[in-house]
């Protein structure tokens, strides 16, 4: 498809404004201090293949993450199993490309029209998941921790509205507060 130059700059700049306003309802409803205060997240846009769409940088190691969260999604759904409703989290570093435990990534499918075109993504900081010290900074707190078990926390999940299971998971985690 062949798109003018200036038609290409209007959707540009109208994707990344719908990324902004993401990222400012993130920082004004986050319930975390690290997160309304901190500004420790990050939205993006990105198309079915994973691929960055539009994002408002806040920290670029996030930014660089959202494709390998998504790549971790679609190694475990086709896309024939991608659903409106679905919203897939996850912080499993091999599993779902998020940076460390703490960063916990949402992606959630766009349906135009009845037909996925992409997800809307964001990455924010949870300071405290568990782990061996408060803060969840088991690599920098505690040199001793050399795997993923010492964050205690690693989550690569799907949620959806048409399923029960939803509750069960959400419960479980819920529960580990």
């Amino acid at each position: 498809m062949n798109v003018d130059p200036i038609t290409l700059q209007v959707i540009q700049a109208r994707l990344a404004g719908i990324v902004q306003e993401m990222q400012n309802s993130l920082f004004r409803t986050g319930f975390s201090t690290i997160i309304r205060e901190s500004q420790d997240a990050s939205c993006a846009i990105l198309n079915c293949q994973g691929e960055v769409v539009a994002q408002h940088v806040v920290l670029p190691l996030h930014m660089g993450a959202f494709p390998a969260c998504a790549e971790g999604i679609l190694k475990s759904y086709s896309p024939s199993e991608i659903h409106e409703g679905d919203a897939f989290i996850t912080n499993h570093p091999y599993l779902g490309g998020s940076p460390h435990a703490p960063d916990m990534a949402v992606l959630t499918p766009i349906f135009y029209r009845g037909e996925w075109v992409g997800f809307a993504a964001d990455m924010a900081h949870k300071s405290d998941i568990g782990g061996p010290v408060p803060g969840s900074w088991a690599s920098i707190c505690r040199p001793s921790s050399i795997s993923l078990a010492s964050y205690r926390t690693a989550i690569s999940r799907r949620s959806s509205e048409r399923t029960a299971a939803r509750r069960n998971w959400w419960s479980v985690i819920c529960a580990a507060r």
